[in-house]
Formats: structure tokens, sequence, C-alpha cells
């Protein structure tokens, strides 16, 4: 009897190999909750393909399909056998900075600024505050932001549709927010060019809301111009607050929320993070990995050895 035929019963004696593995991926999606168009993004294929593959109507070359499926499928498995962690928000000294400094602009309608190297927690911070306040309005700035592009973004985000010309747009945010009371929250705002960071003092000033600005340290540069040229934007920044790196307690209290009692291990982690909250995920993550593979506690060595690879990271 040939692969796929059936017996006398009638029951399938054999299952072709291309149905194993088709089955195989719908367990996969069925388990972890993917959609077929996320897998095949992660494959880097068409969901047209992917679609046929699944249906075994793809004419093309499965075989090279099913080298990319696999791929995913054995990546995803690998995943699965070594611990994570999925924390939940953990408030730092860092963090109640930036809720106190956007508490004051929400409040009394100033315009903040939180300045300070990457990896301390400001994007982490803004996105909590922002969840936990339904009238905040938080914009998460991109490299080419125009004045253009900020502008209708937030005008999205109070319900506007269509598109207009830029003065339009910017009158109909400034109707929809005119004291409203709501904080407007701008991430990563060193990204925006002056007209987009002068529309944003306009906007202030004329909506009468609090605006809060997050960014890296050269922000506080832009607001005043190289030359202080853009002193009437800087004049109305009314709390400005430069972040400083996580204190030993900071360090402690993550440490012992991810990882529990680590006999005083939470040390190590500060010092080889240097304050930085960024590594210091990295690190227990990657402390973790190292464990598993060695089968072996956290102890010294282990996150020694994840400071390492870290530094590694960073040169290359």
């Amino acid at each position: 009897m040939e692969t796929g035929e059936t017996s006398e019963s009638g029951k399938l004696k054999h299952i072709p190999e291309a149905f194993q593995f088709i089955d195989r991926v719908n367990q996969f999606l069925l388990l972890t909750g993917w959609t077929s168009n996320r897998m095949a993004k992660a494959a880097g294929i068409s969901q047209t393909t992917m679609s046929l593959f699944m249906s075994n109507k793809y004419s093309g070359d499965t075989g090279k399909i099913k080298v990319k499926l696999t791929n995913i499928l054995e990546r995803e498995k690998e995943k699965l056998t070594h611990k994570t962690i999925n924390p939940n928000f953990i408030e730092t000294s860092t963090a109640q900075r930036v809720f106190d400094v956007a508490k004051v602009c929400h409040l009394f309608k100033e315009i903040g600024v939180c300045y300070g190297d990457a990896g301390l927690g400001k994007t982490e911070a803004v996105i909590e505050y922002a969840a936990r306040k339904p009238d905040v309005i938080l914009i998460l700035a991109d490299p080419g932001y125009t004045a253009s592009v900020l502008l209708n973004e937030l005008h999205d985000k109070l319900g506007n549709g269509g598109r207009h010309n830029l003065h339009q747009t910017f009158q109909d945010c400034v109707d929809r927010l005119h004291d409203s009371g709501r904080l407007l929250i701008i991430d990563e705002a060193e990204q925006l060019p002056y007209k987009s960071l002068e529309m944003v003092r306009r906007l202030h000033d004329k909506a009468k809301i609090g605006i809060l600005l997050s960014g890296m340290s050269k922000l506080l540069s832009n607001l005043r111009g190289f030359h202080g040229q853009y002193s009437q934007l800087y004049s109305r920044v009314g709390i400005a607050a430069k972040l400083q790196p996580l204190t030993e307690e900071d360090s402690e209290n993550i440490v012992k929320r991810l990882l529990g009692d680590t006999n005083g291990l939470w040390r190590i982690f500060h010092k080889e993070s240097i304050g930085n909250a960024r590594r210091l995920f990295k690190m227990i993550k990657r402390s973790i990995y190292l464990s598993d593979l060695n089968n072996c506690p956290i102890d010294t060595e282990i996150v020694k050895t994840a400071s390492t690879i870290l530094k590694v990271e960073v040169m290359y």
C-alpha cells in the first residue's frame, strides 16, 4: 500500500509527510496563540504563500518554505526550555521622579522635561503613568517626526478622522484639548526638530494643557538652542529633572522581585549593571539562561559572566 492509501476499513493507514508537518505547524499555532500571519512574518514569507503551503496547494519550492518554518518552530521550542522573566512594572526611584514631574505638569498645566542617559527606564515610566491616567495622551516619537507627522498622530489619538492642512489640524487639536485638563507626554522628544518643538509650545499656550517631554540629555540643549536662540521655547519649561542611575535599593528590589532572595547577589548585579536599568534586566535574563544551560544556581561567577557577555555586545 502506498503512503496515503486507505485500508479496507476506510481508515487512513499512513499520513503523508507534508500533512504531518502542516499538522505540527497547526499545533504550534494552537498552543502559542500565534496567528498564521505572524508565523509568515517570522519566517519572512508572504501571507499568500503561507496560506497555500498550509493547505498543501503551494506549487513553489516547498522544501525551502519548510526549512524557514522549521527554524521558527525550533527557535520557539528552545525559548520554552529556558526560564524567562516577564516582570510587571517595577517602580524605581527614577520612575518615581518621572511620576512626580508628570503630576506637576498634569495638575498645573506646565511644560516639564525629564532627561537622562539611555537605559534608565524613562520610557517604561511614562508608559506606566499613561496607563494609570486615562486622560493622558502618550506619543512615542521616532526619528523623522516632523511637525506634520507629530500633529497628525495627536489628531488621530484625539479621535479625529481625516487629514487637513497643518493649520487646520493644529486648530482642531487645540479646540479638542482646550481647558480639558489633559496631559500630553512625548517620549524620545530629542528626536523632534525645532519646528515640532515650537508647535508643542504653541499647543501648550493655546490649549492650556500640561505637556511632558522625555528623552536623552540632548533634549535640554534642543530646547535651549546651541546659541540660546530658542529662549522663547525654553522659557515655557516650568520644571526639568535630570534622571539618575538606579540606587542600590532599586537594584535590590528588582533582583529580589525577579530572582527571589539571592543571598546578597543583588550587590554584584548593581555593581556590574552600573545603575542602568536596561543593562540590569539583560544581566538577569542572561544569568537565568547561563544557570539553566549549566544546570547550576546563579552565583557570582554566573553574574560576572553575564556582565562580560553584555560588554562584548556593546563593543560590537
